[in-house]
């Protein structure tokens, strides 16, 4: 009887154990994924000139973010500099992130997050004060949600530093 408890108690921790783990590694993945994507958006400039919308991929199903950035440290030089970058969703439910070199001959794909079953977008408009689909301004917005679909749904917002465009909060009345 005391060997039957002290198995089915063994077991029981074992089980809870696995599952510790895989919410760890879970939330590890978001935050990894909420890291990269928040270093790109951070470094985006308020300039004329500098790409960032939102299209239809080839490469993916729905809506990719696209935009142009600098980027300052790799060990291939031509990673260096000001790159396109496409965030998208491909066709076997990966979150990419693909970054072309200088001269747009070569490209990194790198996978951030798997099985999304879809991607959208939402930009904060200051002028309208409200989120909208799509992005069509010259000058990145100044905040930026990325909402994805897995078995829950998950939503990584993002200020971006570097934008032209005043953020008016009013506090309560």
């Amino acid at each position: 009887m005391l060997l039957s408890f002290l198995f089915s108690s063994f077991r029981q921790i074992s089980v809870a154990n696995i599952k510790v783990q895989k919410s760890a590694e879970e939330v590890h993945a978001r935050a990894c994924v909420h890291l990269r994507i928040a270093q790109l958006l951070r470094s985006l400039e308020a300039k004329e000139g500098l790409a960032f919308y939102t299209s239809p991929f080839p490469l993916g199903t729905g809506k990719a973010l696209i935009m142009a950035s600098p980027h300052t440290l790799d060990k291939n030089p031509a990673y260096c500099g000001k790159l396109k970058s496409v965030l998208y969703l491909n066709n076997d439910q990966e979150l990419c992130l693909l970054t072309y070199s200088k001269d747009e001959k070569e490209a990194r794909n790198d996978i951030l997050l798997t099985h999304v079953k879809e991607m959208s977008f939402q930009f904060f408009h200051p002028s309208q004060g409200k989120y909208q689909p799509e992005w069509e301004e010259e000058s990145p917005p100044p905040i930026v949600k990325i909402l994805l679909k897995q078995e829950k749904e998950l939503t990584f917002s993002f200020i971006v530093p570097q934008t032209h465009w005043k953020v008016t909060y009013e506090g309560p009345r």
